[in-house]
């Protein structure tokens, strides 16, 4: 960059830099491309009643059911097992306290995987 004719910017050598960092942070997690997620549900209150207010404001965006963004990054599942394998587990727990239904909103993927754990998504990105 430097010995170049090319007049480089700040900005320039920021990218530089974050393209460094963000394929150490790939190579540490699981890549998925095209993978399809589920968006939240609409938050609901105390009583289990939507939120009115913020479904007004959200409308559009809580209308979405399914994404495809061009890539997403996971946390990779060695550095989640503690959370999920013993029988006292933080998943587990979870699990025994909200039911089956508990496994299907551990995940932000649309296919839930074979086994029921905790899946993070560190990342979502969208091209332009």
């Amino acid at each position: 960059m430097t010995g170049s004719s090319v007049k480089w910017t700040e900005a320039d050598r920021a990218s530089q830099v974050y393209a460094l960092v963000r394929g150490a942070a790939i190579r540490r997690s699981r890549l998925r491309l095209q993978s399809r997620l589920t968006l939240p549900h609409p938050l609901h209150n105390e009583a289990g009643e939507p939120n009115q207010a913020l479904e007004e404001q959200l409308v559009d965006v809580l209308r979405a059911k399914l994404v495809i963004p061009d890539a997403t990054v996971f946390i990779a599942w060695r550095n989640l097992r503690s959370l999920v394998q013993r029988r006292t587990s933080a998943f587990n727990m979870l699990q025994d306290h909200h039911g089956a239904r508990f496994a299907a909103n551990a995940t932000p993927a649309a296919q839930l995987p074979e086994r029921p754990k905790f899946e993070f998504a560190s990342s979502v990105w969208e091209g332009a």
